[in-house]
C-alpha cells in the first residue's frame, strides 16, 4: 500500500504546475526549454517581468510567446491522474464492498462509475453504457482500463522525462557553443584594438620623425635668411661706402681725381659685378623630397582605405532562414541556412506566420527585419530548377495562394519553368543573361526604396526594383523553392 501511495504521489507531482502547485490547468509547453505551466499561470508570470523579457519561470531562461504550445497530451494525463487519485481515495475510504462502495457515482444516474469510455475518455455507468452516446463506443472496466493507462502515463512520464533532458542538454550545448562564440568575438576585439593601437603608434612614430625633419628644415631656413640678410646688410654697407668715396671724387681738382683713380675703378667693378647670394641646393633638395613624401602619403591613404572594408562591405548580414514561416513541404537544414523542396508534408503547427499554401520561407537577421539603412547577402542557387529569391513585407500574406509581385509586397527574381531567368514584375520581366547564375547578391537599400540584384561571380548588375514602395513597413528576405531538384543556400 505503501508504494502504492508512493507511486500516486509521483503521478500528482507530475501532473502539478509548479507555479501554483495545483493540477495542470489548461497545461501550455515552451517549447524551447520544455516546461509546462497552466496558462494562466505562464501568462501572469510573463507579464510581472514584462514583455521584453519573459523568462522561463522554471529554469529563467529568455522565452518567445511564439514558442508557447497547448500540451493536450499532458491534459489527458492530468485527467487521467484526477480520476486515478479519485478511485484510490474513495477506495481507501470505503475499503469496496457492493452496492456501488468504493466508486465515484453517475452524476446523471446515481449509478457506480465502474467503467470507461475509450472514445470520450470518459468513466461511465452501465446505464451511460447503454445510452446513445456511448452504446457504439469501445469501453472497458475501469479497473482494466486503469492498468492500460497506467502503462501509457507511465511511457508519457518517460518520454517527458527523456524530452526534458534532451532540451536541457540541448541548452547546456547551446550555452556552451554560444560562450565559445562569444569568447572568439572577445579575442578577435582584443586582437583588432590590438593592432590599431599598434597601427597608430607606427603611424604617430613617422609622424613625429616627419615633423621633426620639417622642424629642422624650418631651423636652417631660418638661420640661411639671418646669414643671406647679413651679407646682403654688409654689401649693402660696403656699396654705400663706395657710393661716399665716388661723391667725394667727384668734387675733388682735376689733379687729385686722377690719384688712385685705378684702385676706384677696380672697387667700383668689383661692387657692380658681384653676383647675388642664392640659397644652399641642400635646402632646395629637401623641400622637394618633403613635396614627394606629401604625394606618397595621399596615395598610401588612398590604398589604404580602399584596403580596409568599405562602408558596403560593412552592411553584409548574417541572415538565417526563420522556420516558423517555413512552408510544410519545405526541409530546412539545422543551421537554417537551406531550403529545398520535399515530397512528403511535415507534420507542423499551423501558426499565423507560415505559408500554407505557396512553398516560401521568409528570412531573418537576430530574429528582426529591416527599417532603415543598407543591407545585403548572397544566395548560392541551383543551375537548374525552379526557385526565386528577394525580399518581402513583413506583413505578406501567408495563407492562401500568393501573386509574387511589387503589389503584394514582393520585390524578387527567379528561374522559373524552362530554366528562364525573370524578374518578377507585373507583368514578368525576362532576363537575358550570357551566363548561368551560381550566388546572387540581394542589396536592399531602404531609404532609397530600391532592391537590386547582382551577380557576385562577375560583378555585374541583375535587375534593379526602383522606386520600390516599402510605405515604412519592415522588410524581410524572402526565398521560394517550387521544384524537387532545387535548393537554395545562403552563403557564409
Amino acid at each position: 500500500m505503501a508504494a502504492a501511495g508512493s507511486s500516486m504521489q509521483s503521478l500528482r507531482d507530475e501532473a502539478s504546475c509548479p507555479i501554483c502547485l495545483d493540477y495542470f490547468r489548461e497545461p501550455t509547453m515552451i517549447v524551447t526549454c520544455g516546461h509546462n505551466f497552466c496558462q494562466d499561470c505562464l501568462t501572469r508570470s510573463c507579464q510581472d517581468s514584462g514583455p521584453d523579457a519573459w523568462r522561463c519561470p522554471q529554469c529563467r531562461e529568455l522565452v518567445d510567446q511564439r514558442h508557447f504550445r497547448a500540451n493536450r497530451q499532458l491534459a489527458n494525463f492530468v485527467a487521467i491522474t484526477k480520476q486515478l487519485s479519485l478511485e484510490a481515495r474513495t477506495g481507501a475510504g470505503e475499503g469496496g464492498g457492493g452496492g456501488g462502495g468504493g466508486w465515484a457515482e453517475c452524476e446523471k444516474h446515481q449509478e457506480p462509475l465502474k467503467l470507461f469510455c475509450k472514445d470520450d475518455q470518459a468513466l461511465i455507468c452501465v446505464v451511460c453504457r447503454e445510452s446513445r452516446d456511448h452504446r457504439m463506443h469501445a469501453v472497458l472496466p475501469t479497473d482494466e482500463a486503469a492498468e492500460e493507462y497506467k502503462d501509457w502515463i507511465q511511457s508519457q512520464i518517460n518520454a517527458l522525462k527523456k524530452k526534458q533532458y534532451e532540451t536541457v542538454a540541448s541548452k547546456r550545448s547551446g550555452n556552451m557553443e554560444s560562450e565559445a562564440l562569444q569568447n572568439e568575438a572577445d579575442n578577435i576585439r582584443q586582437d583588432m584594438v590590438t593592432q590599431f593601437k599598434q597601427l597608430y603608434q607606427l603611424i604617430e612614430d613617422k609622424h613625429l620623425v616627419l615633423l621633426a625633419r620639417l622642424e629642422e628644415l624650418d631651423k636652417r631656413i631660418g638661420r640661411r635668411r639671418e646669414e643671406h640678410n647679413a651679407k646682403l646688410s654688409e654689401e649693402c654697407a660696403s656699396l654705400e661706402n663706395l657710393v661716399h668715396e665716388m661723391e667725394e671724387k667727384c668734387r675733388q681738382p682735376a689733379g687729385e681725381i686722377l690719384q688712385g683713380i685705378k684702385g676706384i675703378m677696380q672697387k667700383c667693378q668689383m661692387g657692380i659685378v658681384q653676383k647675388p647670394v642664392s640659397s644652399p641646393p641642400e635646402l632646395k633638395q629637401w623641400i622637394k623630397e618633403f613635396k614627394a613624401i606629401n604625394v606618397f602619403l595621399q596615395r598610401v591613404t588612398k590604398q589604404f582605405g580602399d584596403t580596409l572594408l568599405s562602408e558596403y562591405q560593412l552592411c553584409k548580414e548574417i541572415v538565417t532562414l526563420n522556420p516558423d514561416t517555413a512552408h510544410p513541404d519545405l526541409c530546412l537544414s539545422q543551421d537554417q541556412k537551406s531550403v529545398r523542396l520535399q515530397c512528403t508534408q511535415q507534420k507542423l503547427p499551423s501558426n499565423p506566420e507560415r505559408f500554407d499554401t505557396c512553398t516560401c520561407v521568409l528570412g531573418h537577421v537576430n530574429h528582426a527585419g529591416f527599417t532603415s539603412g543598407t543591407h545585403w547577402w548572397e544566395v548560392e542557387v541551383e543551375e537548374r530548377g525552379v526557385w526565386a529569391v528577394g525580399v518581402a513585407v513583413a506583413s505578406i500574406k501567408r495563407k492562401g495562394p500568393l501573386k509574387f509581385s511589387p503589389s503584394e509586397g514582393i520585390w524578387a527574381l527567379g528561374q522559373l519553368l524552362g530554366g528562364h531567368y525573370q524578374a518578377l514584375t507585373s507583368p514578368k520581366h525576362h532576363l537575358l543573361l550570357n551566363r548561368r547564375l551560381r550566388r546572387i547578391r540581394v542589396t536592399l537599400e531602404y531609404d532609397k526604396q530600391q532592391v537590386a540584384f547582382l551577380n557576385p561571380d562577375t560583378d555585374t548588375p541583375i535587375f534593379i526594383f526602383s522606386p520600390a514602395s516599402f510605405n515604412g513597413e519592415t522588410i524581410l528576405p524572402w526565398f521560394w523553392v517550387g521544384g524537387l531538384a532545387s535548393q537554395l543556400r545562403l552563403s557564409l
